[in-house]
C-alpha cells in the first residue's frame, strides 16, 4: 500500500519559511523558472545519504502537491506551484499538469491525481440492474447480475445477443476469458463462443469484441492485431500533433485533422488512448471557441460508443448548453459509459428538461442502466409525435422499454419511411418479445434490401436468445394459424363462446382449432387469464413445456392475481416451471433453470400444494449448490 503523505508540501531545506495561501496551497516566496517538459523541483524534507532528495519523496510530493491543486475551487495554487503567470488559462495548466503526471513512474499515482473527484469508489456489483427493473423483469436474463456471469457458454452467447448493454459487455469479457482457460472447456462449447465472437456486429460491443478476436488465430486475429499497430501508429501521430497544437507550433487539430476511418477507430478504441489525447479531447469538447459549432457537434456525436470514462466531467458540461443537438450527443454518449458517476448525473438533470427531444434521450440514456423512469413519457409520444421525434422516441424504448411496448412498435414495421421501420426493427429486437417472430419473418420475407433483411436477422437472433434464456422454445410462441382481427368487447360473451368452442374442439383432438379458439378469446376480452392457460393446458399436454411456459406468462402478464387465486392455475404455473427447470438441469442449462426457479417463486403460491412449494424450495437450494 502507498505511504499516506500530507495534502501540504513541507517546508523546502535550508530553514526558509513557506507561506500559504487560506487554502492550504503552497506559495513560495521566489518561484524559479521551469519547462512544463521538465520535472517539478518540489520542496523536499527527506534527502539522500549523497545529499540530494530522495526520488520517492520527490514523487510523493509531486503527487501530494497536483492533487491539492486540481481539487482546488480556482488553480491559483497550482500556477503557483508550478510557476505558471497569472495569465495561463485553465487549459495550459491543465496541460502542463498532464506533463508532470507523464513524469512519474507509478501507475498508480497517475490514475490518482487523474481522479481529481477523490471520491470513495460506489459499489458497482449491481452495475446495469436495480430494484425496479427485478420487479418489471424477473426472468433469469432480467435479474442477471453482470457481476456474477454464468460460466456456460451456450448461456453466455444468448446473453451477448440478447442482453441489454451491461450485460451483452459483460458476456463478452466472460467468452474472453473462456477463450483463454481452452485447455478446460470442452471442444462444443469452444467452437460455440468462437463462431458467435466472428459473426457478432454489434458496434456497441466492438471494443470488447476487438479483445476478444485478438486472441483467435487464423485470418480474424491477425486482422485485429494488424488494426492494434495501426491504431498505436494513429495514437503516436496525435499525441506529436497535440504537443505542436498547444505550444502554438502547429495551428492543425490533429484529432478531426484525420482520415474519417483513422478518426472513428481512435475514438472507438478511445478507452487504450494515452492520457495526452485524452485530455485534448476533453478540452475540445468543453471549449467552445477551439472549434466550429459544426466540428465539436460532430466530436461529441462520434463519441457515442467510445465508452471511456475519462470523458464523464467534459460531457456532463455539455448537459448545460443551450443547444439541443449538442446535449443529445452528449447525453447518448453518457449513456454509454461505464462509470457509476453517469446514472448520478442523468437522474439529475432528466427532471430539468423540457425539451422533447433532449427527453427522449435522456430516457434511453436512462434505460441503459435500467432506471425506466423515462418510459411513461416515450409511450405517450409514440401516439402523439411524428418525424425527427418519433425516430428518437423508437431509439429510446430499446434500452428504456420492456415487452409490453412491442406490440405498438410493431405498427411501425409496415410504415413507408425506411428509417422509422429499422428504428422499430432494432428496438423490438432489443426488447425481444416472442409476439414478434411472426411479423418479423413475414417482413424478411418481403423485404427487397440487403441492409433491411441483415437487420431482420439480428432482431431475430435477439428474440431466440432472450426466449432460450427465459426457457421458452423459439418458434412455438404462437403455434396456431393467425387469429383474425378481433374487436375487444367489454363483456367479452364471445370470449365465453370461444372458450367453450376451444374445449369442445380439444375433446375431440382438433388441437390447431382449439389453440385458434383460445387466441380469439384472448383478443376479445383482455385482462382475462384464463384463454392463455387454456394454451397452456394444451402444450402440456403435447409435453412441449418451453412453449406453455411463454403462454403462462402471457397469462401472468394479463392478470396475475386471477392466476394466484386460482387453484388450477397456480399449481399449473408452479408445476410447469419446475418441470421446465428440471429439463434444463438434465441438458446442463443450470443458470437458466435457476432462473425459472426464482421467478416462480415471485408468485404468491399459497393456493399451490405445499408439496410443490417444498420442491421448488429444495430444487431452489440444489441448483444453488451446483451453481456455486
Amino acid at each position: 500500500m502507498r505511504e499516506q503523505v500530507s495534502d501540504v508540501p513541507p517546508s523546502p531545506p535550508g530553514g526558509e519559511k513557506d507561506t500559504h495561501s487560506m487554502d492550504g496551497h503552497p506559495q513560495a516566496s521566489e518561484p524559479d523558472a521551469r519547462d512544463h517538459g521538465t520535472a517539478v523541483q518540489a520542496p523536499i524534507t527527506g534527502e539522500s545519504h549523497s545529499g540530494e532528495p530522495s526520488p520517492e519523496k520527490l514523487q510523493r510530493v509531486v503527487v501530494s502537491a497536483l492533487k491539492e491543486g486540481l481539487r482546488a475551487e480556482d488553480l491559483a495554487g497550482l500556477r503557483e506551484y508550478l510557476s505558471l503567470s497569472d495569465d495561463q488559462d485553465e487549459l495550459s495548466v491543465q496541460f502542463h499538469v498532464l506533463e508532470q503526471v507523464r513524469a512519474l513512474e507509478s501507475d498508480d499515482d497517475r490514475r490518482d491525481i487523474l481522479d481529481t473527484e477523490q471520491r470513495a469508489v460506489p459499489d458497482t456489483s449491481n452495475v446495469g440492474g436495480t430494484d425496479e427493473t427485478r420487479e418489471a423483469d424477473v426472468s433469469y436474463l432480467g435479474r442477471l447480475n453482470v457481476q456474477h456471469m454464468a460460466d456456460e457458454t451456450q448461456s453466455l452467447v444468448a446473453v451477448m445477443q440478447a442482453g441489454d448493454l451491461h450485460q451483452r459487455r459483460a458476456a463478452v469479457r466472460r467468452l474472453t476469458e473462456v477463450l483463454k482457460e481452452t485447455r478446460s472447456v470442452k471442444s462444443k462449447d469452444l467452437r460455440r463462443a468462437v463462431g458467435a465472437i466472428i459473426e457478432c456486429r454489434d458496434v456497441e460491443i466492438a471494443y470488447e469484441l476487438a479483445q476478444a478476436r485478438a486472441l483467435l488465430s487464423g485470418p480474424v486475429g491477425r486482422r485485429v492485431h494488424q488494426e492494434e499497430e495501426h491504431f498505436r501508429s494513429i495514437c503516436v501521430r496525435v499525441e506529436l500533433g497535440v504537443a505542436g497544437y498547444w505550444e502554438g507550433t502547429s495551428l492543425r487539430e490533429p484529432v478531426l485533422g484525420l482520415a474519417a476511418d483513422d478518426r472513428a477507430l481512435l475514438l472507438l478504441r478511445m478507452r487504450d488512448a494515452p492520457d495526452t489525447i485524452a485530455v485534448h479531447v476533453c478540452a475540445l469538447v468543453e471549449s467552445s471557441s477551439l472549434l466550429t459549432y459544426e466540428a465539436r457537434l460532430s466530436l461529441v456525436e462520434s463519441l457515442r460508443y467510445c465508452g471511456d470514462p475519462r470523458l464523464v466531467p467534459s460531457l456532463a458540461t455539455l448537459l448545460s448548453d443551450k443547444d439541443e443537438d449538442l446535449v443529445r450527443a452528449a447525453v447518448k454518449s453518457l449513456g454509454r459509459i461505464e462509470d457509476p458517476r453517469v446514472v448520478d448525473i442523468l437522474r439529475t438533470g432528466y427532471p430539468g428538461v423540457v425539451r422533447d427531444r433532449v427527453r427522449a434521450a435522456y430516457a434511453g440514456a436512462l434505460g441503459m442502466w435500467r432506471v425506466r423512469t423515462g418510459r411513461p413519457f416515450l409511450v405517450d409520444m409514440l401516439d402523439r409525435s411524428s418525424g425527427a421525434l418519433l425516430q428518437d422516441v423508437v431509439e429510446a424504448l430499446a434500452h428504456a422499454g420492456t415487452q409490453e411496448d412491442a406490440p405498438k412498435l410493431m405498427e411501425f414495421l409496415e410504415t413507408e419511411e425506411a428509417p422509422l421501420a429499422l428504428s422499430a426493427i432494432r428496438t423490438i429486437g432489443a426488447l425481444a418479445d416472442g409476439r414478434a417472430l411472426k411479423p418479423m419473418r413475414r417482413l424478411h420475407a418481403q423485404s427487397k434490401t440487403s441492409s433491411g433483411k441483415a437487420t431482420i436477422e439480428e432482431a431475430i437472433a435477439a428474440i431466440t436468445s432472450r426466449m432460450e434464456l427465459r426457457g421458452e422454445e423459439p418458434g412455438m410462441v404462437e403455434p396456431a394459424e393467425e387469429v383474425d382481427e378481433v374487436e375487444p368487447e367489454p363483456f367479452g360473451v364471445r370470449a365465453h363462446w370461444d372458450v367453450f368452442v376451444g374445449h369442445c374442439y380439444l375433446l375431440f383432438g382438433m388441437t390447431q382449432r382449439a389453440l385458434r379458439r383460445y387466441q380469439s378469446a384472448a383478443a376479445r376480452r383482455p385482462r382475462w387469464a384464463a384463454p392463455w392457460m387454456s394454451v397452456a393446458f394444451v402444450h402440456i399436454r403435447a409435453h412441449r413445456l418451453g412453449a406453455a411456459l411463454a403462454a403462462i406468462r402471457r397469462a401472468v402478464e394479463e392478470n396475475r392475481r386471477e392466476v394466484e387465486r386460482s387453484l388450477i392455475a397456480i399449481t399449473t404455473t408452479a408445476r410447469t416451471f419446475l418441470r421446465r427447470a428440471e429439463e434444463l438441469q438434465s441438458e446442463g442449462r443450470m443458470d437458466v433453470a435457476q432462473g425459472l426457479v426464482a421467478e416462480v417463486q415471485t408468485l404468491d403460491l399459497r393456493s399451490a400444494p405445499g408439496a410443490l412449494r417444498v420442491a421448488l424450495a429444495r430444487k431452489q437450494e440444489e441448483l444453488r449448490r451446483q451453481t456455486a
